[in-house]
């Protein structure tokens, strides 16, 4: 690695134009910055943690095939998108869906090494799995990419290219369907 640091907070566009130009420490800078939410957007569409890791490994070797692509701008959506799309195409290739496993150990893993500053994701209450059961794609994804990723409203909206009122719109509405369901379901 050159004497460039990976520091936290990275302007995700400079990381990118570096990779561009070949810049040795830029792929792994991408990678300190974007793990956490790329990983947490992988596995809302996998469901657990082996094949988030699989479709993962795939999108940072499909950016790197296609960084001639990227334009200089919106690093983080061109970013998200390519590994939407690896996901996309990955649940279409496997034509079913599989069971969500929140204490998978991969996951756990995967999410923080340090027990202290990973976030809980094990699902003891089973309200992850409600989620997963009555919540749209997109629903969970916003879910999980705020709640587990702690990506920003904003940073969501502009990675989803939708507005950031509608990302939080669909955040409120997906928490009100968990707790109705929740609340319908433990009431007798």
């Amino acid at each position: 690695m050159s004497d460039k640091k990976i520091t936290k907070g990275r302007d995700i566009d400079a990381v990118l134009s570096a990779l561009q130009r070949g810049e040795a420490w830029a792929m792994e800078a991408l990678y300190e910055e974007t793990y956490r939410p790329l990983y947490a957007l992988c596995f809302s569409y996998t469901h657990n943690g082996y094949d988030a890791e699989d479709a993962l490994h795939d999108a940072y070797i499909k950016i790197k095939q296609e960084i001639g692509k990227y334009r200089g701008k919106s690093g983080f959506n061109w970013v998200y998108t390519v590994t939407k799309n690896i996901c996309l195409n990955g649940v279409r290739r496997q034509g079913r869906e599989e069971a969500v496993d929140f204490s998978d150990e991969a996951v756990i893993r995967a999410l923080g090494e340090d027990p202290d500053s990973q976030p809980q994701i094990q699902d003891e209450s089973g309200i992850l799995a409600l989620a997963k059961e009555i919540l749209r794609q997109e629903e969970l994804a916003i879910v999980v990419l705020h709640t587990v990723s702690g990506l920003k409203f904003a940073e969501i909206a502009r990675a989803m290219d939708k507005m950031e009122a509608t990302v939080r719109w669909s955040y409120n509405n997906a928490l009100k369907k968990i707790r109705k369901e929740w609340e319908r379901r433990n009431q007798g």
